[in-house]
């Protein structure tokens, strides 16, 4: 049975591969791939990641990720980046 570490790790597998990684694009897939208990749906209707995976996954990468916030994505942390998480 999958954790929400093993979610949180699979993410950013996802982030070392592609560089990126959209909401949207990632939700469903977890879901799929991990089961449901993982994902819920949010105030739009769209699926997102529940605060057990959100917390696994921010102990898990520290300030080396980032959200970006417009576009529903974390990327890796780059020198263009403000400090913080949550980026505009």
């Amino acid at each position: 049975m999958a954790s929400p570490k093993d979610v949180a790790l699979w993410i950013l597998r996802q982030i070392e591969q592609h560089g990126y990684a959209y909401q949207q694009i990632i939700a469903p897939q977890i879901s799929q791939q991990f089961g449901p208990e993982f994902v819920y749906k949010n105030k739009s209707l769209g699926l997102s990641l529940t605060p057990a995976v959100l917390r696994s996954f921010n102990t898990l990468t520290g300030d080396g990720v980032v959200w970006e916030r417009s576009v529903k994505r974390w990327v890796a942390r780059r020198s263009h980046h403000k400090p913080g998480r949550q980026q505009d």
